[in-house]
């Protein structure tokens, strides 16, 4: 075996044990994730935190709407939905976090005080109901001005617990609906000095 076939030899071998090695962190890599999850499930499983803690009930639809404004001179998009919710476990349950999925953003999140009223970072408590409201701003807007918006919420408990509402519309209002015609309107006209076809400019027009 000459020199050149030496270098080739080991060249083809060091190829085959990259690709080997590669596979194998690959399935490695998978294993890890697959236990990782299933000690998840198992703490869960055994976990004495209450799961399944809540029940929601819409508002009518007027209750989600969005609204057009700017953000450093950019359109942007405020929202704001509320919902009834209902504790149904045996402990007090305090919403951590309220997430959008579609854009994943975090929202302003606020619960009724149990007397009513004021809105604030106050627990359900068991076997109770009270009001909860989000309010997020959203740059870029993730649909044209007129247009309804629809994206899942997902509420996370201090017990890990993920609520998920799906599918939630927030309606454009009238007053960015009433712009957007009027922005189309303009864009669709024609420009005020322009002048009617074959009409003749200059001097020869005299």
């Amino acid at each position: 075996m000459n020199g050149d076939d030496f270098w080739r030899w080991a060249e083809r071998i060091a190829l085959v044990a990259a690709i080997l090695g590669v596979g194998v962190l690959a399935f490695f890599r998978c294993i890890w994730a697959r236990l990782k999850r299933a000690a998840q499930v198992l703490r869960r499983a055994t976990s004495s935190a209450p799961r399944d803690c809540l029940r929601i009930v819409p508002f009518p639809d007027r209750q989600y709407w969005w609204h057009q404004g700017t953000s450093d001179g950019k359109p942007a998009m405020q929202i704001s939905g509320r919902w009834h919710v209902t504790n149904i476990a045996q402990v007090p349950v305090r919403i951590l976090r309220a997430r959008l999925t579609k854009p994943s953003i975090d929202t302003f999140l606020a619960v009724e005080r149990p007397r009513g009223g004021l809105y604030g970072d106050y627990p359900f408590f068991p076997g109770r109901t009270a009001n909860l409201s989000i309010h997020a701003f959203l740059e870029p807007m993730p649909c044209e001005a007129g247009e309804d918006f629809s994206t899942d919420v997902v509420l996370t408990d201090q017990f890990g617990n993920r609520c998920r509402i799906r599918k939630v519309v927030f309606h454009c209002d009238e007053e960015t609906k009433a712009k957007a015609v009027e922005n189309k309107a303009k864009e669709s006209a024609p420009p005020k000095d322009a002048r009617a076809d074959g009409e003749v400019q200059g001097p020869l027009a005299r």
